[in-house]
């Protein structure tokens, strides 16, 4: 049975912390009541309140000076009255799954190697401690009350003389953290992570240290993904309806992408949900028991070594829209490499994707399918905001390794038989592995074929092809239980405080340079390679998909369009690349198990009707159709096949930047030769292999040369005004 839960409040208005302390208990079956002294606005619906002076005669605590000296009287007095009932103090709140139980009426933990502390206390109204204790109180003059003596030097000394302090609980019971560790919980913590183990029953946040840390350095607001943040929303604590600082102001940048968000559940929508609440965090992602009606007689990735018996678990997480086809094919090519699960976060699918991703999560074939929070997230896209929630999941408690990646990435091992594990082996001490890309074209194929896209996509940039200037783009494996910072869509951040504990490796089998632990989702020419892994990048797919690609949008850069500038950026056809072809065999026989159940090939059946029936929707929009004919040109065919020569710049304007008589001599040349090489060069070729653009872009260019931007958009809507138009126009 859950004890009662008694706390004193000494009025006033409550902030979030006091919710936070309530709604903890509130949330694992226990009767809260809140002893108020005076008058006290803005305490949750669920909470019973009661009037101090029921306990505490009203003149003995005005006559206490301190809220804290008030609130441990307060303490010992209720426990005298008050049966099976554990006090708590506002500087904890509960944590961990655990309830809270009373052996032999006694409840209380070491607040350090020599003392017993007062923030979670249950004694049972007959205890010899408490009768000590409340008798010293009452013997002791009024300049002696104070909190020194009457705290946990106090309980400390009552429980050793009566012996109940044989009951004491380890420190990590209620006080892992000091005062002076306060500021922790604000931050992404893996160590702290680590240590929340089932021993811990209740975390301290030391308001009188917390607050004016979040004050001065976060506008008065926790971080949304801190230890704090998510113990925030686990609780469904309102931080907007209750804010610590009346006078805090923060910028627009910072209400929206952290106080916004934490604007939960109301008060009796909480009241009736709280029988359900201890499995907030989980309801939604227990991984679904396997179906017998479907047999994996696929090999599971080779162990490390003779030492680890166990299989390797490998995770990847993913974001997902409308991505029905090509679903299957993935996850039978990556299981059929070592990934043992696969977190699934989807949003706004009407082409049967969760069904089939429901569908496998039924089949023990994929760890979960999880509807995006980012609508609810101070994520600013898609995918950070399934990273940011999957961080502060169960879900990858014992993942050996975590992969952030896309449905159209490709994981292809050199090493080995090819296994992630061989990967693995090959650098035995690394704790992060970046994969680099390389981007494949359409390999001139227009039409969509139900086929495997690993097949099909077999021309790619070259393997020195270092433009466009996300070429050489990564993503990175990782150990989750070592690399902490905020996890990302490329590789974590906010990790160069760990650089001289973290091993980072490249593909390559080298070192990452030192400066990416700063920041850095690419790398340049000295750095790129792909000895040992490459990730191919399928962004396009065939010309038909890529219609379907455009009109469903982007998940990560959600600003950005997909249009004749980034399918001139990703369509690489220079060299025929087929190393994954190995792989892909080793994938076809676990396809193939799939598709012999019932479920799973109609729903793949569907998802490939809609998709075409999509793709025939949008060749006969006006717009979808000038797009096609443009993407589909001769011209802009020839064009996949020289992109070695085309700079940054290039890129980044479109084809329309490209000179008149390079056209001329590329259609002269290449007009129907998948595979020729030129014979000539190129006019206008500058000693960097590439050309220079048409001269009123270069004078653009120039202009805005200064601001170093990123992408094309920003070089002004004015270069995109005929995006529709063919690109020899």
């Amino acid at each position: 049975m859950a004890l009662d839960v008694a706390i004193y409040f000494d009025g006033g208005k409550m902030h979030f912390l006091h919710h936070l302390t309530l709604m903890s208990a509130v949330n694992r079956g226990h009767a809260v009541t809140l002893y108020v002294r005076g008058s006290a606005q803005n305490i949750p619906d669920t909470v019973r309140v009661e009037d101090a002076g029921k306990i505490v005669d009203p003149r003995r605590l005005e006559s206490l000076d301190g809220a804290r000296l008030r609130s441990t009287v307060f303490q010992y007095e209720a426990l005298a009255v008050l049966k099976d009932t554990v006090t708590l103090s506002f500087d904890h709140f509960l944590y961990g799954k655990s309830d809270l139980v009373a052996r032999d009426g006694l409840l209380f933990g070491w607040q350090s190697d020599s003392l017993i502390g007062t923030g979670v206390l249950a004694l049972p109204p007959d205890s010899p401690a408490l009768a000590t204790i409340r008798g010293e109180i009452d013997r002791a003059p009024p300049r002696d009350a104070h909190l020194g003596k009457w705290g946990s030097q106090l309980l400390t000394h009552a429980l050793k003389q009566s012996g109940e302090i044989r009951a004491a609980l380890p420190r990590p019971a209620f006080y892992l953290l000091d005062p002076h560790q306060a500021g922790i919980t604000l931050d992404r913590n893996r160590e702290l992570a680590q240590a929340l183990s089932n021993q811990v029953l209740a975390l301290p946040v030391y308001h009188e240290h917390l607050l004016p840390i979040m004050r001065d350095g976060f506008h008065g607001l926790p971080r949304y993904w801190s230890t704090l943040g998510s113990a925030i929303r686990q609780n469904g604590v309102a931080v907007r309806a209750a804010p610590a600082f009346e006078t805090a102001s923060p910028p627009d940048r910072v209400w929206n992408n952290e106080r916004q968000q934490f604007s939960c559940r109301d008060w009796p929508e909480l009241a009736a949900a709280r029988s359900d609440a201890r499995s907030l965090d989980n309801v939604a992602r227990a991984k679904p028991a396997p179906s017998s009606s479907l047999v994996i007689d696929a090999d599971p990735a080779p162990a490390l070594s003779s030492a680890k018996t166990d299989e390797l678990k490998v995770m990847i997480v993913t974001t997902m829209r409308n991505e029905a086809p090509f679903i299957l094919e993935w996850v039978a090519y990556h299981r059929s490499i070592g990934v043992t699960d696969f977190v699934v976060y989807t949003n706004d699918c009407d082409d049967g994707t969760v069904e089939l991703l429901d569908a496998l999560a039924e089949r023990g074939l994929i760890t979960a399918r999880i509807d995006n929070p980012f609508r609810a997230s101070s994520a600013g896209d898609w995918q950070r905001a399934a990273l940011w929630d999957l961080q502060d999941s169960d879900l990858v408690r014992n993942i050996d390794w975590l992969i952030p990646m896309d449905v159209d990435e490709y994981i292809n091992i050199h090493t080995g038989e090819g296994h992630f594990a061989d990967l693995v082996r090959a650098l035995p001490d690394a704790d992060m592995i970046s994969m680099v890309w390389r981007l494949f074209g359409n390999s001139l194929i227009d039409s969509f074929e139900d086929r495997f896209v690993t097949e099909q996509f077999d021309h790619a940039a070259r393997a020195d092809c270092a433009r466009p200037s996300m070429a050489w783009g990564f993503k990175t494996a990782f150990r989750p239980e070592k690399v902490g910072g905020v996890w990302s869509v490329h590789r974590p951040k906010n990790i160069e405080h760990e650089k001289d504990r973290l091993n980072w490796y490249l593909g390559t089998g080298n070192r990452l340079e030192e400066r990416f632990f700063k920041g850095g989702w690419r790398v340049d020419r000295k750095s790129a390679g792909y000895d040992l892994v490459t990730l191919n990048h399928y962004a396009l797919r065939s010309s038909e998909s890529y219609l379907v690609k455009k009109h469903r949008g982007r998940v990560n850069h959600t600003k950005e369009d997909q249009d004749i500038g980034y399918f001139f950026r990703m369509n690489h056809n220079v060299e025929r690349e087929r190393s994954i072809g190995p792989k892909v065999k080793q994938a076809r026989s676990l396809f193939d198990t799939f598709m012999q159940d019932d479920a799973l090939r109609t729903l793949h059946q569907a998802g490939v009707a809609n998709h075409r029936a999509q793709i025939q929707r949008l060749r006969e929009d006006s717009d979808y159709s000038r797009l096609y004919g443009t993407i589909t040109s001769t011209l802009m065919q020839v064009y996949s096949r020289l992109t070695p020569h085309f700079g940054n710049w290039i890129f980044a304007v479109g084809p329309k930047a490209i000179p008149a008589e390079y056209e001329n001599w590329a259609l002269g040349l290449h007009e129907g030769r998948r595979d020729s090489k030129a014979d000539t060069d190129p006019p206008g070729l500058q000693p960097s292999g590439t050309i220079l653009p048409r001269p009123e872009f270069l004078e653009k260019i120039n202009e805005n040369r200064k601001t170093n931007l990123p992408n094309a958009k920003e070089l002004g809507p004015e270069i995109f005004d005929n995006a529709h138009t063919d690109a020899s126009s």
